[in-house]
């Protein structure tokens, strides 16, 4: 459970690395008093708009709030950009309640990205076939620019070849600021560990000599709340 009950009316929400703010725009339903937290003025200035949120710029790393201010902690695809991911975690438990929830959604473990050279070479590849098909895809605009996309892809810090989250050092992180963690692989809807593969993922970890059925090769989802 995350919360004691079920009046989320009125509890405060954070969402670090917001982006355009999408989490806090499914969460809105469930009435929080949110917050978004970002670096990038933009992203802050599409929050504010899409949802009407507070919105905050600063250091995930480095929160700009006071230990047990929020009730609920989210954030979805945006730990890998982080350089310091270990001292966003530990920031996380700190600014929530003791009776609150964390929630690391989307994310990539290092078991998932353990690539072999082969598969790595195919996945460098991609480039000039994504810039072939971004003529007729609108989707892969970015690849149109290789050198632009390759610029981006170094933003991805920890989701490259090679890189990845440890879940066991997740889990010790959480598990050290007292809360419970429960750590889902390749998560469903209802949070079952269920893998569903795209074609690339079955193609690269086919190529490592991975199983890409095998749900510890997708991406993961973290929750964390008390025990």
């Amino acid at each position: 459970m995350i919360f004691r009950d079920n009046k989320t009316a009125g509890l405060l929400h954070l969402d670090y690395a917001c982006g355009p703010g999408h989490v806090l725009g499914w969460l809105k339903i469930f009435g929080f008093k949110q917050v978004g937290l970002d670096v990038s003025l933009a992203n802050l200035r599409n929050a504010r708009r899409n949802t009407g949120c507070m919105v905050v710029c600063g250091d995930a790393s480095n929160m700009p709030f006071s230990d047990e201010v929020f009730n609920l902690v989210t954030e979805s695809s945006g730990l890998h950009h982080i350089l310091d991911w270990k001292a966003v975690l530990s920031e996380s438990c700190r600014v929530l309640d003791e009776s609150g929830g964390l929630i690391i959604d989307s994310e990539p473990s290092d078991t998932q990205l353990a690539w072999s050279r082969l598969a790595v070479a195919v996945f460098n590849f991609r480039f000039p076939v994504y810039k072939l098909l971004s003529y007729f895809y609108k989707e892969k605009y970015m690849f149109r620019n290789i050198q632009q996309a390759k610029l981006n892809l170094k933003a991805e810090i920890h989701h490259q070849p090679g890189t990845g989250f440890p879940l066991s050092i997740v889990s010790d992180i959480i598990e050290s600021a007292g809360l419970g963690v429960r750590i889902i692989e390749s998560p469903s809807p209802d949070l079952r560990s269920v893998a569903k593969p795209n074609w690339k993922s079955i193609l690269l970890n086919l190529l490592s000599g991975g199983n890409p059925w095998n749900p510890k090769y997708g991406s993961f989802t973290a929750i964390g709340g008390v025990r």
